[in-house]
This record gives structure tokens, C-alpha cells and sequence, in this order.
């Protein structure tokens, strides 16, 4: 594509333009209702110069997009700013970009660029009715590029994690489904998905929901090969933390459950996680929610290698003490682990 456009009297009009929206930035803006209004000349000026297959300042104006994030602001701010967002990756999309630049430039702006961190991880505190346009924004213009993201995949992963922090929340299915088509456009999937799992704890759990969903696959595995030492560390000591905490026990024995197939995880889960849900449980004994932690606990471990279990304990019965004697108490108590076969 050629560049000469850039000679017009057309564009260096539009720069002007451009130049006087992004000045009002510091001199117009007082209240949020002015960000609105800064937004709304900065999408026009776009819109009217549809003509030009470029947009003018792009570092500046992703940045100042990026400002208009901000989680103190309100959602219309960020409704309006998202459409900006549309607008301006709509203007400066791969195949313009690339003609232009290359392909290295579209990425290092639209998902490495400092600029773009904002929106990369806004889904976490965005309010319920802005969640669309973000996912929307994230299939066309960056979900879309598939294995040509390349090492940014795994900000982009991690961008998705705070969409399948709870299961049958209302958009899961959706961003499950853009974590779909990136794994479908090969690359390096499985290594960002657990890079990001690595880097970012407070939204592991996504992680571990989306790997729980997809078990099923026909890549299963290829996800069990990508689950190397380090990251079943990772993995494991996530859970433990999971159960630790009685407000996320339930999910950490779903997680729990739903590894337990996985060859690669099944084998050593519960070696590694036995005594450490038996002392949590005993902890919360005679808490109200008890019950119903037991409940799903229970369904955990009916489907744990029943001699398995024989074996820990009596490995245990070399060093008895008072706490062990507590602890079996408990598990006959509480615990559908042993049958009639294997007593």
C-alpha cells in the first residue's frame, strides 16, 4: 500500500484535527462528562476521514484511550471509549498495518504496546453491560490474529482469564469460545495459557476452569504434554491454597475433580493434596458451611484410588502421634473413601 496519501492536503487536514482533539485532552477535560465529550470529536474526526486508510498520532491516542479506562470512571466513559477503541483498530487493522509497517509493529502496538495494558486487562473490574463490546473488540481485532500474536500470547491469555473466573457466569461460554479459536489457530497455546497461570495468581483459577472445560478435547493430549514440572508446582500449590480458604473450598474440589482423568495431573493430586484437605476440613468442622464443603469434598474423593489412600495412612503409622489418631477419627467419620471391599 502505498504511503503517498500522507502528501494530501486531505490528510495533513485530518493530523490537524487530530492534533487539536488530543490538545483538549489536558486543557478541556475537568469532569468526567468532558471525557465523554472528548471521545465522542475524537470518533467523529475518525469517522469523517474514512477515506484515509490511516489514523494520525495512534501512540498518543491509544494512550489517552487507555486513561479513559480508568476504573474509577463510569461505564458510560468506558462504553464510549470502547467504541473508539472499535474505530481506531477498525482503521489501523492487520492487513493495513502490515502493507505499511509489518506485521511486528501491528503487534507490538495493538497487544505488547504499553498503550494497550489498559484494555488488555479491563475485563476484570468492567461492569456487566459494557463486557460485550470488550469481547466483541477482542474477537475482531486481536483474537483474530490467532498464532501470529506470537510471544504476546500469553497477555492476550491472560486478558481472557477474568471471563471464566466462574462457571455459568453469564459471558464464560463466550470468552471460552475465543480461547477456543485461539488454541485452533495453533502457535503457542499451551505455553501462554500456562505462563499467564504462572505470572498472574489472582486469576489462576480461570486458567484452571478453562483447562477443566476443555479436558474433553480432542487436544487432550497435547494439554496433558504442555502441563510440564514446574507448572503442575504451580498447579498444585494453587489448589492447596484454593482449599485453604473456605470461601473457595467448593471450587478448589470441582477443580480437583475434574483433573482427576488427566493422567498427567490424576496420578499425583492426591499424594499432594490428601492431608492437606483433611486438615482443612477438620478446621471447619463446626462451621455452618461444613455440610455442604463436605459434600462436594466427598465427591472428590469417591473417586480416588481407594488403596492409594490405605497406603498413605499406613506410611503415616510409622510416625504416630495424637494428631494422626484425630485425623483417622475424621476420616471414617466424614469421608466416603473406603468400601466394603477394600475394609
Amino acid at each position: 500500500m502505498s504511503l503517498d496519501f500522507k502528501k494530501e492536503s486531505r490528510y495533513k487536514k485530518y493530523v490537524l484535527s487530530v492534533d487539536r482533539i488530543l490538545g483538549s485532552f489536558e486543557t478541556d477535560v475537568k469532569e468526567w462528562p468532558d471525557i465523554i465529550t472528548f471521545l465522542t470529536r475524537l470518533q467523529k474526526c475518525i469517522l469523517a476521514n474514512d477515506g484515509i486508510p490511516s489514523v494520525p498520532r495512534k501512540r498518543l491516542i491509544f494512550k489517552r484511550l487507555s486513561q479513559c479506562l480508568n476504573g474509577a470512571l463510569p461505564a458510560g466513559v468506558h462504553q464510549k471509549t470502547l467504541e473508539v477503541y472499535e474505530v481506531v483498530l477498525g482503521r489501523v487493522s492487520e492487513c493495513k498495518l502490515v502493507d505499511n509497517f509489518g506485521m511486528g509493529c501491528f503487534v507490538d502496538l495493538i497487544v505488547r504496546g504499553v498503550y494497550m495494558y489498559a484494555f488488555l486487562g479491563f475485563y476484570g473490574y468492567a461492569s456487566m453491560n459494557v463486557k460485550p463490546l470488550w469481547l466483541s473488540v477482542m474477537e475482531k481485532y486481536v483474537v483474530c490474529l490467532g498464532g501470529k500474536i506470537g510471544y504476546c500470547m500469553r497477555n492476550v491469555i491472560l486478558s481472557l482469564f477474568g471471563g471464566m473466573e466462574e462457571e455459568g457466569s453469564e459471558y464464560f461460554e463466550k470468552t471460552v469460545e475465543l480461547m477456543n479459536e485461539l488454541k485452533r489457530s495453533g502457535g503457542s497455546f499451551y505455553d501462554g495459557v500456562w505462563e499467564a497461570i504462572e505470572m498472574n495468581e489472582s486469576h489462576r483459577i480461570g486458567g484452571y476452569n478453562y483447562v477443566n472445560k476443555n479436558g474433553d478435547s480432542e487436544n487432550e493430549e497435547e494439554e496433558e504434554k504442555s502441563i510440564k514440572g514446574d507448572e503442575k508446582e504451580i498447579l498444585i500449590e494453587t489448589l492447596k491454597r484454593m482449599i485453604r480458604d473456605k470461601s473457595k473450598m467448593i471450587r478448589g474440589y470441582k477443580v480437583m475433580i475434574s483433573l482427576m482423568d488427566k493422567s498427567e495431573i490424576g496420578n499425583i493430586l492426591i499424594k499432594e493434596i490428601f492431608y492437606e484437605s483433611i486438615s482443612n476440613l477438620m478446621r471447619i468442622k463446626k462451621e455452618e458451611e461444613f455440610e455442604i464443603i463436605l459434600q462436594t469434598a466427598n465427591m472428590f474423593y469417591e473417586i480416588c484410588d481407594t488403596f492409594e489412600i490405605w497406603e498413605m495412612l499406613f506410611q503415616k503409622l510409622k510416625n504416630i502421634s495424637n494428631e494422626f489418631y484425630l485425623e483417622f477419627e475424621f476420616i471414617f467419620d466424614h469421608l466416603k473413601i473406603f468400601d466394603d471391599e477394600a475394609i
